[in-house]
């Protein structure tokens, strides 16, 4: 996994999702209290699936701000080795 050192020390802490395949930077700074970047991760997503499902195609629905919360998500490819 991109998460796990040589050692098989988690090495992004609460920052990524799936292994450290989506990862976000911690919104407060502080990784031991209140919403970690793998939080963030979880909300950007559901609010992507929500604007897929139910609000691309009404135009009354401003999508910058989907395209801003996307943003700040880092997707690592997987490799195969």
């Amino acid at each position: 996994s991109h998460c796990q050192g040589s050692d098989g020390m988690n090495m992004c802490f609460n920052l990524c999702t799936n292994d450290g395949r989506y990862c976000a930077t911690d919104p407060n700074n502080d990784l031991n209290k209140d919403i970690s970047g793998a939080d963030a991760v979880k909300e950007s997503l559901q609010r992507i699936f929500i604007w897929k499902h139910y609000g691309e195609s009404d135009e009354s629905v401003e999508s910058g701000a989907i395209m801003l919360l996307s943003s700040n998500i880092t997707v690592i490819p997987l490799t195969t080795s």
